[in-house]
């Protein structure tokens, strides 16, 4: 994990690397990306009042434009005059800002993987750029972009080759990590390889549609008084020509308008992700996997089989329907103190449901998961959330109306609707283990099946209210390297005998997990 620091050791100048010039068009196309993601959702207020008060909106919007590229240009150019690393025996240093001056140090030890990505406009200058992934923050990561495929690979090679030597356990999972990561860009033949359609299909489950449209809502009163005022009325009069002189034209025409924005939505969500997925291919390198892929960035990820802590299959309700997958590939995630997701954890977009077992089988080869089989939780999960998370706030919920001499007998139609979900929860829940690994599974209409080796597991507790000990239940909390997982609701002997074997394997085992 990185740490900000100052370095009392007296160096020269040219003991300091710089990046290529080239990196400036890299801090550009970064520095616009950050401020679309962050900085637009900031200034949605400010662009709303702009969009229904100012008059001359192009011409303003001109200037802004003009404005902010020459910041932009300005401010890179300046980033990129600030920025300095030096690669030394066992750490890399890193220095940079232009008000605001920042050290960053990185150990060899504290770094996870060495990941490049290759830029369209660094491919024909074989220039790369080089991300340190630890278990840190990701606002202290450590990234090089602008240097030579040669010196990255050069880099990353020295850096595991750097912990092989720290390393005073040894054992058969133990591998020269150097000889595994010096090729930046793997030739062999890919495990698995998306087409463009398979991609298009994950574009189709994402969430960035629901993002978009909820980047659209502060615009939305000025987008609904456009499409009334211009959009609206030359769709009825095209629909006119088809359907003369009927009277459901306007309503037809606003749910055209409507099916429209969101068509437009899902395809903006198809483009991101095939801009982000374009090519995949997942390599087997022996100890590692290997991840390839990028549209405009072919950005390689790469993780050592013994530090994926666990392995998530999920399905959400549109991959139920297209009968896919997607898989995500764990590793260690601290920061603040909190539970964080990586973001450069390892996964698969979109797989079909028969294909995950021998993925799964490949990182953890003595595991076929073919023959997990679950079992489920106790059927008091389904009275106890019954009763306290839907009858008990439906039972306040009618008293207040009551008092208020409101009609309150329409709650009672939700009351099936809140025994289904309930119901649907349930059945998802189950666990299945054996001496080496355990499975957890739970959802609503999809489903989320983590894989994880008992020996990873940090810390394991269970819990027992009076209702559950009177009914001889208990619920499994465990903690993880990456989060939390819990499992209700199960028959205290079984919980007794899964949170025995989970101890015995986290203090006999001698295996590396981080």
């Amino acid at each position: 994990m990185t740490n900000v620091i100052v370095d009392s050791t007296n160096k020269s100048e040219s003991d300091w690397q710089r990046l290529s010039p080239f990196s400036i068009v890299f801090f550009i196309f970064n520095f616009t990306i950050r401020f679309i993601k962050d900085g637009i959702i900031n200034l949605a207020p400010a662009l709303a009042i702009f969009i229904t008060q100012v008059e001359d909106k192009l011409f303003w919007l001109g200037i802004a434009g003009i404005i902010f590229v020459i910041g932009l240009i300005i401010y890179s150019i300046l980033y990129y005059q600030n920025f300095r690393y030096r690669v030394t025996e066992g750490q890399v240093i890193l220095r940079r800002g232009i008000l605001n001056k920042e050290r960053t140090t990185l150990a060899f030890e504290k770094v996870q993987n060495v990941n490049l990505a290759t830029p369209f406009y660094f491919e024909p200058l074989k220039l790369v750029n080089c991300i340190f992934d630890s278990a840190g923050s990701a606002q202290k990561e450590i990234s090089l972009p602008g240097i030579s495929i040669d010196y990255a690979e050069t880099v990353r090679a020295d850096i595991f080759s750097y912990k092989q030597k720290l390393s005073t356990v040894e054992s058969n999972d133990d591998i020269n990590e150097a000889n595994e990561q010096s090729d930046a860009f793997t030739s062999s033949d890919p495990l698995i390889k998306l087409s463009l359609g398979e991609i298009a299909r994950f574009g189709l489950s994402s969430n960035m549609t629901f993002i978009l449209l909820a980047v659209l809502a502060p615009f939305m009163d000025s987008i609904v008084d456009f499409a009334k005022a211009s959009i609206v009325p030359n769709i009825v009069s095209l629909l006119d020509v088809l359907f003369p002189q009927s009277p459901l034209l306007n309503v037809f025409a606003t749910l055209f308008f409507v099916t429209v924005v969101i068509l437009f939505a899902v395809l903006l969500s198809v483009l991101s992700s095939i801009v982000q997925f374009y090519n995949f291919e997942l390599f087997d390198e022996g100890k590692q996997l290997k991840r390839t892929a990028g549209l405009f960035e072919k950005h390689q990820i790469s993780i050592a089989k013994h530090r994926v802590q666990a392995i998530s299959i999920k399905q959400n309700w549109v991959f139920k329907l297209l009968r896919r997958v997607t898989m995500q590939f764990h590793q260690l995630a601290i920061a603040h103190g909190q539970n964080a997701k990586n973001k450069n954890n390892l996964s698969i977009p979109t797989l079909s449901p028969d294909a995950w077992h021998s993925v799964v089988h490949t990182t953890y080869e003595n595991l076929d998961a073919e023959q997990i089989s679950f079992i489920g939780i106790s059927t008091r999960y389904l009275s106890h959330c019954i009763a306290v998370f839907w009858l008990a706030p439906l039972t306040v919920a009618a008293l207040l109306l009551m008092h208020l001499d409101t009609s309150w007998i329409w709650l009672i139609a939700c009351t099936p609707v809140g025994g289904l979900l309930v119901y649907l929860r349930w059945r998802r829940f189950g666990l299945w283990f054996n001496d080496d690994y355990v499975a957890i599974r739970s959802g609503f209409i999809g489903q989320k099946i983590s894989i994880i080796p008992l020996y990873k597991i940090q810390n394991i507790g269970q819990v027992q209210t009076p209702m559950l000990r009177r009914n001889n239940l208990a619920s499994v909390v465990l903690q993880l390297p990456y989060g939390k997982e819990t499992i209700p609701f199960l028959p205290k002997r079984k919980a007794r005998a899964f949170l025995n074997l989970c101890a015995y394997k986290m203090e006999s085992s001698t295996k590396h997990w981080l």
